[in-house]
């Protein structure tokens, strides 16, 4: 197994650069299901931020891609279930996918919850707002 980092990911897909595009789309084609690359989920939530704010892809377009990525046999997704609850959470709107990862690693792990402050935060997916005290 090969481990890939998030620009090998985001160079074939985005055949942005004429050296490095073709370099990392051949290098993915060769992974097998024998000899597969390994993406982790901190690969997967910076892939889905950079399409989202460099490459202005849409929520259906990223969430094909991690089909994509997720349904083929050459790559071996690590947190796979936690990657999964996230990206059904994604798919239906709940949240930012990087928020629903972390809430779902965290309840895999055992956590109740994942405290946050972020307002934003989906509570569907787990998160509790930390609310500031205010009180000197």
């Amino acid at each position: 197994m090969i481990g890939i980092d998030t620009n090998i990911l985001l160079r074939a897909l985005a055949d942005d650069d004429k050296k490095q595009s073709p370099r990392a789309q051949a290098f993915l084609l060769e992974r097998t299901v024998d000899d597969p690359a390994v993406v982790n989920a901190v690969v997967l939530a910076e892939l889905v931020w950079v399409m989202r704010t460099k490459y202005k892809s849409s929520r259906d377009e990223v969430v094909a891609i991690l089909d994509d990525l997720i349904c083929n046999p050459a790559f071996v997704i690590l947190e796979r279930e936690s990657v999964l609850a996230a990206l059904q959470d994604y798919r239906e709107g709940i949240g930012g996918f990087t928020d629903v990862l972390i809430a779902q690693i965290n309840s895999a792990a055992g956590c109740g919850t994942t405290v946050s402050f972020d307002k934003g935060a989906p509570a569907q997916s787990g998160f509790t707002i930390l609310t500031p005290d205010l009180a000197p």
